[in-house]
């Protein structure tokens, strides 16, 4: 049995998983979390833009 400890993420480590942290996967791992991020924020932007728009008519 793995402790719970092991597989959940920790701040101290950027928020990954100790087993993630450890197997070296930290880079990836913050690599997709910055790209989902930045893909977040440009949907917002877009759809603010849009709302704009459409409060404006």
């Amino acid at each position: 049995m793995i402790p719970d400890t092991f597989v959940a993420p920790h701040s101290a480590i950027g928020y990954v998983t100790p087993a993630d942290h450890l197997a070296g996967l930290t880079p990836e791992i913050h690599a997709e979390r910055d790209r989902k991020l930045k893909e977040a924020r440009a949907r917002r932007r877009a759809n603010s833009r849009g709302d704009e728009l459409a409060n404006a008519t």
